[in-house]
């Protein structure tokens, strides 16, 4: 989103400099130019510097697009990349996150489990060399 928001910039900027090159306006910039000294910094602007920015704003903003562009292309690879992992992923949360229940009350002691917040647990279940995960909620034993 930066990067896009970069380009905007730069390009704007480009362009409103791009306008300033066009034959009357140009004339009005290089009679103000003359009214600074010879060789000071806002009359070279004036004369012949808003040229060279234009140009420099608009390779930035074509170098912020393309890393834009590696940065999306990049994301979406890495996403694709990572979706035939996922019975893998799940069988290394199954033993990593998901622990026996030992003597929790309110929960399905036949699975293992996770507790989440708000009194949601996360089931995990071997199904052959699948596995599944399932969410409910904690039994509350208030009333017992």
């Amino acid at each position: 989103m930066l990067a896009l928001i970069t380009v905007f910039i730069f390009m704007t900027v480009s362009y409103i400099l791009q306008i300033t090159t066009l034959p009357m306006i140009n004339e009005a910039f290089i009679l103000t130019g003359n009214i600074f000294p010879e060789n000071s910094q806002p009359r070279q602007f004036l004369l012949t510097g808003r040229k060279e920015w234009m140009s420099q704003m608009t390779n930035h903003a074509c170098g912020a697009l393309m890393i834009c562009l590696i940065a999306i292309s990049a994301s979406v690879i890495s996403t694709s990349a990572a979706i035939p992992f996922l019975p893998a992923l799940k069988w290394i949360a199954y033993v990593a996150d998901f622990q026996p229940p030992g003597m929790y009350p309110g929960v399905d002691a036949s699975k293992r489990l996770r507790l989440l917040d708000n009194g949601v647990v996360a089931y995990a279940e071997r199904k052959g060399w699948l596995i599944e995960i399932t969410k409910d909620y904690v039994v509350s034993l208030k009333g017992s």
